[in-house]
């Protein structure tokens, strides 16, 4: 969500990313990790339908290719992403 102010008055504006391109092939998505039913489906909809630019795996995807992204990472785990993308030299 963005703030901005327009004529003096606070206003809230939604924005939305188009879903993830790599949603027929992530691993999270389809299912192969394992977790609470609805967190899952949550994150499914935070990260894979509506921003995938917060998504650690597709950080790590962006940044170093499919082939780099853990097995088991999961869309909130950043600090992991962080950590795989550090040490890639």
């Amino acid at each position: 969500m963005v703030n901005y102010e327009v004529t003096g008055q606070p206003q809230v504006i939604e924005v939305y990313m188009q879903e993830c391109e790599l949603i027929d092939s992530c691993l999270f998505y389809n299912g192969q990790l394992k977790g609470d039913a609805k967190q899952i489906e949550s994150m499914k909809e935070n990260y894979c339908q509506k921003n995938n630019l917060n998504c650690a795996r597709y950080m790590i995807f962006m940044a170093l290719g499919r082939e780099s992204i853990p097995r088991e990472l999961f869309p909130h785990q950043k600090d992991q992403a962080y950590e795989v993308i550090r040490a890639i030299p």
